[in-house]
């Protein structure tokens, strides 16, 4: 489509500043229009990172430019420049929209404005940057401006109509997809004259799947036989929701069904997920394209709109603390906000979760009401998972006992929690073995070059040995009980061993840990035991506990792996001091 060159100076002023506006945000698609702005006029602020905005301010001066112009613009740049630091955010470009193109005299005021307000980007956008534009976007100079609104809404009906194979239908018909058939690409090509939004046509094995896709701002689906027809509306920028909304009434019947009730109010309330079942419902719907329509038994599935992710600033933080009852904070946790959501009662919903996703805050809080309700999820299914990874929320989410009071604080500066009743919350077993179980591999793979992973399942033996492992890595000895054994003693100076004597005895082995059937290597450990020599038979000795509370010291050593070494001391019958070293 070509457009012939727009008479700026013939428009009606309010005419010209939403048609420049719509091509500005068409040509920057996040973008979003606000009328009036921070100056009374039409302001398109664009997301440029973290708490970064582009500004484009449109004004009307297509006759003509001098002190009363400038003075307008001034003012307007200095409103929003106000407006960004009550705010808290930074303008990182400024751009002068209108109809004229600029004298030097005028263009090196407002850049002396400009510089003052420690803006390091501007430009002006005149007459020559507008035909430019127009000339990118002309379905929309035509849906503005030449009558392309109505034309549109004709060849809509008309559409309906083709697709249909009949020619009775009228501009308040709506499309259906089982319409969609043979004629597909004479509706795709023809539907994507729509200067707001595209449109896809798609076919499936079953209905679609509630996934977030960039610009989807509805689906309208149905099945015929064992197929299931599509068409995905996608908004071609941000401001088209603001031209075109898409908008829907729904009749929901919840007698006889508590738990639909409850969601409902909940979803009224905060703006939470609802599933309404097709035999409770029905809706009408307006949509662009000519789609909707009544829908008598209607499944409908209403998700919360959350201002996360995307193209947006990176989402609030805070620290969440546990302060046991003798006033210590014991434990804390740093979250971020992963959905926000409010119900059309005004209703607020956040919910916040740890880096690890396996604590999960929620707060709801009704306008008017000075009670906060939070509720708290944990979970602590981390097979495969790296335990560095996990410690954070594992020590946090252990600390969690009953009497423990739960409070918030800016993440930022000094902590200022507001603490709320102690949780009557019991710990959970198994969820305490995890955190061991973290805490343990999180030490044991600082001396490891194998990569560790959380395993599925650790048999006890195996449990025991990876907390003995973590303990002797910290520096520290360990003890534990031990059965009787033998070695072959290959010193040939050795000191005599007699049955029944008393000795002690050093044991050097490999420390290994086992997880998910791999064995991994630590280095050594030695074995220090008061033993009873229980047999000797040429080379071949066996050993067992002195008595039945004998128990092994264990620390970390050098050297080599399974050997004896035989305290000569403690042989009544040899003055030898040195150990002597003998095979296991």
């Amino acid at each position: 489509m070509s457009t012939a060159r727009i008479p700026w100076s013939r428009l009606d002023s309010g005419e010209l500043e939403h048609t420049v506006a719509m091509l500005v945000c068409a040509d920057n698609p996040t973008g979003q229009k606000f009328t009036p702005g921070p100056d009374g006029g039409i302001d398109i602020f664009v997301p440029d990172g973290e708490a970064r905005r582009k500004v484009f301010q449109v004004k009307n001066f297509a006759l003509k430019f001098n002190n009363t112009e400038f003075r307008q613009v001034r003012k307007s740049l200095n409103s929003v420049a106000d407006t960004a630091t009550s705010e808290g955010w930074e303008i990182t470009e400024w751009h002068l929209v209108t109809p004229r193109d600029p004298s030097p005299g005028y263009f090196a005021q407002i850049a002396e404005v400009v510089t003052s307000l420690m803006i390091t980007s501007w430009s002006w956008m005149g007459l020559t940057q507008l035909d430019i534009l127009a000339g990118r976007h002309p379905d929309l100079v035509d849906y503005y401006l030449n009558g392309g609104k109505d034309r549109l809404v004709e060849q809509l009906a008309d559409l309906t109509a083709i697709i249909r194979g009949d020619g009775t239908a009228t501009p308040d018909q709506r499309l259906q997809p089982s319409d969609v058939g043979e004629r597909i690409r004479t509706l795709a090509r023809a539907a994507n004259n729509d200067p707001h939004f595209r449109y896809h046509f798609e076919t499936s094995d079953g209905p679609p799947v509630m996934t977030e896709e960039p610009w989807l701002v509805a689906v309208a689906a149905e099945q015929q036989g064992p197929l299931w027809l599509h068409i995905k509306v996608y908004a071609k920028f941000l401001a088209a929701l603001d031209e075109r909304p898409v908008t829907t009434r729904v009749r929901v019947n919840t007698a006889g069904n508590p738990e639909l009730a409850q969601s409902f109010e909940q979803f009224l309330d905060f703006g939470t997920d609802v599933h309404i079942p097709a035999d409770a419902a029905s809706a009408e719907l307006d949509m662009p394209g000519n789609l909707g329509g009544v829908v008598d038994s209607a499944e409908i599935r209403i998700g919360a709109s959350s201002s996360e992710g995307g193209e947006q600033d990176s989402p609030p933080r805070l620290i969440i603390g546990a302060r046991d009852p003798g006033g210590a904070v014991v434990a804390e946790l740093l979250l971020h906000r992963t959905e926000s959501s409010t119900g059309v009662r005004g209703g607020l919903r956040t919910v916040w979760a740890d880096d690890a996703e396996l604590f999960t805050l929620e707060v709801r809080h009704m306008p008017g009401v000075d009670e906060i309700d939070a509720r708290i999820s944990m979970s602590w299914d981390v097979s495969g998972r790296l335990p560095a990874d996990l410690i954070d929320s594992f020590a946090f989410m252990d600390a969690l006992e009953r009497d423990v009071c739960i409070g918030i604080s800016p993440s930022h500066g000094p902590r200022r929690y507001g603490f709320g009743t102690p949780l009557q919350h019991a710990r959970d077993s198994d969820l305490h073995l995890t955190a061991r179980v973290v805490s343990a591999l999180s030490i044991i793979q600082q001396h490891c070059t194998d990569l560790l992973r959380m395993p599925a399942e650790v048999s006890t033996p195996d449990l025991k040995r990876l907390f003995e492992a973590a303990t002797l890595l910290q520096g520290r000895p360990a003890t534990a009980t031990w059965a009787p054994f033998g070695f072959t003693v290959d010193a040939v100076d050795g000191p005599a061993l007699i049955p029944g004597a008393r000795i002690n005895v050093a044991v050097t082995t490999p420390l290994t840990v086992t997880l998910d059937d791999s064995e991994h290597d630590l280095g050594l450990v030695a074995s220090f035991l008061d033993a009873t020599v229980d047999s000797v038979d040429g080379s071949a000795v066996i050993l067992r506990p002195y008595d039945s509370s004998s128990k092994a010291t264990r620390v970390l050593t050098v050297g080599d792996a399974h050997r004896v070494w035989v305290d000569s001391s403690s042989i009544g019958d040899t003055t030898d001091p040195n150990p002597e070293a003998v095979d296991t």
